[in-house]
């Protein structure tokens, strides 16, 4: 067998988090500076569930800063 994951959410206390804006490392539906500080203190860690790396690769790294980079701002 082979088992294939799509369309997987990490589930918090609240539920289901699904953003619009990506870059959004704290779900609260923003890309501010609390999401920066998350990526810059998991900075170079790895693993899958890190709130840091928001683009679910498994580490904490240069891609994740910058998509917190470029979309700074969004939905404010």
């Amino acid at each position: 067998y082979i088992i294939s994951l799509q369309g997987a959410y990490f589930v918090s206390e609240q539920g289901c988090q699904t953003t619009q804006c990506e870059g959004d490392a704290t779900g609260d539906g923003r890309v501010d500076d609390a999401d920066l500080l998350v990526v810059l203190f998991q900075f170079g860690e790895f693993g899958f569930g890190l709130q840091g790396d928001v683009n679910n690769d498994g580490r904490v790294d240069d891609a994740d800063l910058l998509l917190v980079l470029f979309n700074f701002g969004c939905g404010s």
